[in-house]
């Protein structure tokens, strides 16, 4: 089984993936005027769709986007975490710590209904996985370091590890939320405001600092896209009352 790849505003328009009309609920204000989804609409739209999934109406989907500037916290975040000059936080139920999403970061949300008694963290394992195949077909050479989720290249003469793309998941009712980020082009500094997955021992870093210039979201999108799903077929489960929702 194959997911259904909805991809939003700029991603959408460049790789020729826009969702085709009636897949996705009408969410006022999903796009912004930039090609990108404001979180709080894009939050809508996942609650909207896992409620879809529970009611067997809608089968598995990445949603591939990028988000305008804005700090979240998982159910992990701390206070002292928090940005320092008292930039708002958006709580939301995912796993993690705080982290910071916007322009050159690549954010893809897996939307459907989990086979039955998943083995969690192998499929956070395998979720990586897809993620280090795809950065390496740029060049990038990307590795999971125990007791840290996420993706990372290794401490080298540059410094300690460095964190290139987040995980954050929820499992409500058997459905998933949230997903994967992945650091392409996006400006650093917004992550040098907090501790960012409360990783004070380590570093954040992107494709572009990596010297893959200008490999932009709307880029890594098909491919993690591709990797993903071979996955994504393997965890999850048709909708069984998708047809009859039509």
């Amino acid at each position: 089984m194959t997911s259904e790849w909805l991809c939003l505003g700029r991603i959408g328009e460049a790789t020729q993936a826009s969702p085709r009309g009636g897949d996705l609920p009408p969410i006022d204000g999903l796009i912004d005027a930039d090609g990108r989804v404001p979180y709080e609409a894009g939050l809508e739209l996942q609650y909207e769709l896992h409620r879809q999934v529970v009611a067997g109406e809608h089968g598995p989907s990445l949603i591939m986007l990028e988000h305008p500037s804005v700090y979240t916290a998982g159910r992990q975040a701390k206070e002292e975490d928090r940005p320092y000059d008292g930039t708002p936080v958006v709580a939301i139920d995912r796993g993690g710590q705080l982290t910071w999403h916007g322009p050159g970061q690549l954010v893809v949300y897996l939307s459907g209904a989990l086979r039955p008694k998943p083995d969690v963290r192998q499929f956070v394992s395998d979720l990586e996985t897809a993620i280090i195949d795809a950065l390496a077909e740029f060049g990038i050479q990307a590795v999971t370091v125990e007791g840290r989720p996420g993706v990372w290249l290794p401490g080298d003469e540059r410094g300690p590890d460095r964190k290139i793309a987040a995980l954050g998941l929820a499992i409500r009712q058997g459905a998933t939320l949230h997903g994967i980020a992945v650091n392409c082009t996006n400006d650093p500094r917004p992550f040098a405001q907090i501790v960012p997955c409360g990783l004070r021992d380590a570093s954040v870093t992107s494709m572009a600092l990596e010297g893959i210039a200008g490999v932009e979201p709307v880029d890594l999108a098909p491919v993690l896209g591709r990797k993903l799903d071979e996955v994504v077929s393997t965890w999850f489960v048709a909708a069984p009352n998708k047809e009859k929702a039509a």
